[in-house]
């Protein structure tokens, strides 16, 4: 709706009269939301360059002399690069292959319905029932190797980022069937963990190990160091527009009290 003004200059914007005094206001709210998102840009990269430090600070070790040895001394966090090898590997009876995990999908063809509304070129409304068909998956059977080996050191942990793999699909019958979806025995990559006295851990001292598949150490930190640069732009892309939908509700509603 047009609004007018009879005291202070106005400005024709898209149909809406914009006043001196809104445009001044309009700039203390962008220069109070940059102040905002500097704060909160500066407060995030410092916790992120914080957990980033732990990786600069880390051990790089690529060979089993300098792990016996982060093992022997307990260095504390490192980052391992090496061969994983599943100690105790396993699989499934008509599927070739030993695995570190392996796991069997087992899918029916199953029937479902939903209503759907259409609309004629008369305008007149249509509901019918709709009948589809999906796969569904109805069970799972799981195997996992006890342990793995890592520079003649056998554990334990669990490891998080494990390079899945999935098969194709295995008929049963018409309606049901099934896949593996499994991680090979052998698989080189990055551990990020924390190593005590013969044992290993996470930076955060639980059990369970980050792995970065077929990466070297240095390629975990400069991967880190895109993310953190790719979060900033995204944190100020997502901040501008905040800001400029908050100056334009601002300056879309009738501010008369501006003019008191």
């Amino acid at each position: 709706m047009m609004r007018r003004r009879m005291h202070h200059r106005t400005y024709l914007v898209n149909n809406m009269e914009i006043t001196k005094r809104e445009i001044l206001f309009s700039v203390i709210i962008i220069f109070i939301m940059l102040v905002i998102g500097v704060c909160l840009d500066s407060k995030i990269q410092d916790s992120k360059q914080e957990e980033l430090s732990e990786y600069y600070r880390a051990v790089k070790i690529e060979n089993q002399e300098m792990f016996q040895y982060a093992l022997d001394t307990s260095a504390g966090n490192a980052l391992v690069y090496g061969e994983i090898t599943a100690v105790g590997p396993v699989g499934f009876n008509g599927y070739d292959g030993e695995y570190y995990y392996i796991e069997k999908v087992y899918e029916h063809y199953t029937r479902h319905t939903r209503t759907v509304t259409s609309t004629d070129s008369k305008g007149k409304t249509k509901t019918r029932v709709e009948v589809y068909y999906t796969w569904d998956v109805v069970d799972r059977e799981t195997k996992k190797s006890k342990s793995f080996n890592i520079y003649g050191g056998n554990f334990e942990n669990s490891i998080n980022g494990l390079p899945y793999q999935k098969s194709g699909n295995f008929r049963i019958d018409s309606d049901d069937r099934y896949y593996f979806v499994y991680v090979p025995d052998n698989f080189i990559g990055t551990m990020e963990t924390n190593i005590g006295k013969d044992e290993i851990y996470s930076f955060y001292g639980e059990s369970d190990i980050r792995f970065y598949y077929n990466q070297t150490p240095n390629e975990v930190i400069s991967d880190m160091e895109n993310s953190l640069n790719s979060f900033q732009i995204t944190f100020w892309i997502g901040w501008i527009l905040l800001t400029s939908g908050c100056v334009a509700l601002f300056c879309y509603f009738d501010n008369r009290w501006l003019e008191d």
